[in-house]
């Protein structure tokens, strides 16, 4: 049954005729064949090979699109199939979350390399879903954990934010190497910050239940003045003056949360160094400041 309906959809969608809502019917129209397709099948694996197997027809459409040279309707079936292979993934994986975030990561790295020489941006929708549904995935393992009874960075929720963290830099690598439309509406800012801030979150998510509070709450306190700095450094050195206002934000929020939080620090010791961390942090990104005003009479 799927077979069949894969091979009449695709048939249909072949037709070259100029109709205003063609693409919208190229994405939706798999899904709602799909929808009676997978509703014969039995188990979870059945259901998501239906996916799977319409996904291989839309990178078919894609392939024969192309050599006909159709860029449009060609970088339309790259993403159906993109979303395609995206819910076969999640829905077959689902009960594995290590598995489904790294093959989540892995799918969007595999859909960048395909996209980069692509010269519409629709694909780049193909790019973003399964990488999203990978660090969002990441974020929620995190946030599942007991506060106070793990080791940061040592649990199974960060080998999955690590699967993430991987998945989005290397695919970030690619576009940044392609040549086509995605490539540049993913531009430099847009890559870093994607990177950076997927990073500081899951840096915020680790140590946020670390150990005990009052120790949770000084290593955020610290590590966001820290991140504030990084990032201007980063932005600085790449010319990013979005990155550098970025960090700047973030070591001025950690002083605020230094002044409003520090005194719930019950141990005299990490309350006193949560406000030296801040102090120094904020020194540093005050230095920077001023040293690129004098140096080249403008901010860093």
């Amino acid at each position: 049954m799927a077979l069949g309906l894969a091979v009449v959809t695709y048939a249909a969608l072949a037709v070259r005729e100029r109709a205003v809502s063609w693409t919208a019917s190229a994405l939706l129209l798999p899904f709602v064949s799909l929808g009676v397709a997978s509703a014969a099948s039995a188990s979870r694996e059945a259901q998501a090979g239906v996916f799977a197997l319409w996904a291989g027809f839309a990178l078919v459409a894609w392939q024969l699109e192309r050599r006909d040279g159709d860029a449009r309707r060609g970088g339309v079936h790259l993403t159906a199939a993109a979303l395609l292979l995206t819910v076969a993934l999640w829905w077959l994986l689902w009960p594995r979350p290590l598995m489904m975030v790294a093959a989540l990561a892995a799918w969007g790295v595999a859909v960048a390399t395909l996209c980069r020489a692509e010269t519409r941006g629709l694909p780049l929708v193909g790019v973003a879903v399964p990488l999203v549904l990978a660090a969002g995935s990441a974020i929620d393992q995190l946030a599942m954990r007991r506060p106070f009874a793990y080791v940061p960075f040592t649990t199974r929720s960060s080998m999955s934010a690590l699967a993430a963290t991987v998945g989005l830099g290397i695919a970030v690598a690619v576009l940044a190497r392609g040549v086509g439309v995605p490539s540049r509406l993913a531009g430099r800012a847009v890559r870093l910050g994607a990177v950076i801030g997927f990073v500081i979150l899951w840096g915020r998510m680790e140590l946020a239940g670390a150990w005990t509070p009052d120790l949770a709450g000084f290593l955020l306190i610290a590590y966001y003045a820290a991140c504030g700095l990084g990032s201007i450094l980063v932005g600085r050195r790449l010319g990013v003056s979005r990155l550098r206002l970025a960090g700047l934000g973030l070591a001025i929020y950690a002083a605020v949360k230094a002044i409003v939080e520090a005194s719930d620090i019950g141990e005299l010791a990490l309350r006193v160094g949560a406000y030296g961390a801040v102090g120094v942090f904020l020194l540093a990104a005050g230095y920077l400041y001023r040293e690129a005003r004098v140096r080249y009479g403008v901010s860093p």
